[in-house]
């Protein structure tokens, strides 16, 4: 079940990158290396190759302030209650 909300994350995962990057002005190889991952692995994860291993996103989360976390993690409590797992694999039942 969970790598059906995987599908939903990688996309806030990479926005979530995007605009720390830019927030702090970092280039890419920069925020790799922030990340403690290699540069191939940044540019894979926002080309959507890949998403975050669960050390990554943590690290990612440190580099923000504590208002943009608990935002960050509104958001996905919000995404969470609003879908539908079945709706997500295709496998919802026509009633």
């Amino acid at each position: 079940m969970m790598h059906t909300y995987n599908k939903l994350f990688k996309p806030m995962f990479q926005q979530l990158a995007e605009t720390c990057r830019k927030k702090l002005k970092f280039t890419q190889d920069r925020m790799a290396e922030a990340l403690y991952i290699s540069p191939r692995s940044y540019r894979d994860f926002k080309a959507g190759k890949y998403s975050l291993s669960a050390s990554t996103l943590l690290m990612l989360l440190l580099l923000l302030s504590d208002e943009d976390v608990l935002q960050f993690l509104q958001q996905m409590r919000q995404l969470v209650e609003q879908t539908d797992p079945d709706e997500v694999t295709g496998t919802k039942q026509q009633g």
